[in-house]
């Protein structure tokens, strides 16, 4: 009865032993997780130089939410803890115009990184690009065309003419 009384002891202490170690590998990764993602980057201007204390916004395109930190003397900026979709993020200072980053997308667990440039006034240049794109591939069909003219015809013609292992065919005319 002794050794019953022990095995059933020694099976309990093991599985508390297991499931001791078992929360103790979970429970830290468990908590670590997070539904969110993140917004970082460093504020500068036009020459490379750091901005601290510029205001910088996270707006959600989606929901209006808006959420506002200030640089730090490193020029560095975090937003923790956003929800995931797409934002705007702003930044302004003193003697700066406001500069926007449209379309920063957050994604869960990660920092999407979104480094601004301010520019001083008398540095904006408003430039008109225009651009267009010339397709280097016909989608629209998936036909495989060349133009060959008449005279490499005939010297194709002529080649096959006398090649060594080709038998005698009449004459095509053009």
């Amino acid at each position: 009865m002794n050794t019953q009384i022990f095995r059933i002891i020694n099976k309990v202490s093991v599985a508390l032993v297991t499931l001791a170690v078992f929360f103790a590998l979970v429970a830290p990764s468990a908590h670590a997780q997070s539904f969110r993602g993140g917004i970082r980057g460093v504020i500068t201007d036009s020459s490379g130089g750091v901005i601290a204390n510029a205001k910088v916004v996270a707006r959600n395109v989606n929901t209006n939410e808006a959420r506002e930190v200030t640089s730090e003397s490193d020029g560095g900026y975090l937003f923790l803890e956003l929800p995931s979709g797409e934002y705007e993020v702003s930044a302004i200072a003193p003697g700066f115009q406001e500069f926007r980053a449209p379309n920063v997308i957050v994604s869960v667990g990660a920092d999407t990184l979104s480094n601004l440039v301010l520019a001083k006034p008398a540095e904006l240049i408003e430039r008109e690009v225009v651009t267009e794109t010339i397709p280097l591939v016909e989608t629209t069909s998936n036909t495989l065309s060349q133009v060959v003219d008449r005279q490499l015809i005939e010297q194709l013609l002529s080649m096959a003419a006398i090649s060594p292992n080709s038998s005698p065919s009449p004459p095509v005319s053009l």
